[in-house]
């Protein structure tokens, strides 16, 4: 899920605002879907909603390792397959 934040821009003399504020959605964002096969959380809003007709992504088909002390960008894990995939 994708939140959205606005701020003030510090009286525009460039330096960092004294307080960010949050909107919090109060209903769907216009022309969103619920998809027909899964549930929403009670009390959710849909604010962000793109449909495609394919999409890609990579699905691991080997046993992941994680890789020693090593973190992501945000702090997470890294882990990668243990052996090389085949690519149809």
């Amino acid at each position: 899920m994708r939140s959205t934040f606005s701020h003030s821009s510090g009286r525009g003399s460039g330096r960092m605002p004294d307080q960010a504020q949050s909107a919090a959605p109060t209903q769907d964002i216009a022309d969103a879907r619920d998809n027909p096969l899964l549930r929403r959380y009670d009390g959710s809003f849909i604010v962000d909603y793109a449909q495609r007709a394919f999409e890609e992504f990579e699905l691991p088909t080997a046993e992941l390792k994680q890789v020693a002390d090593k973190k992501d960008a945000m702090n997470n894990d890294v882990f990668v397959p243990t052996a090389p995939t085949d690519r149809a």
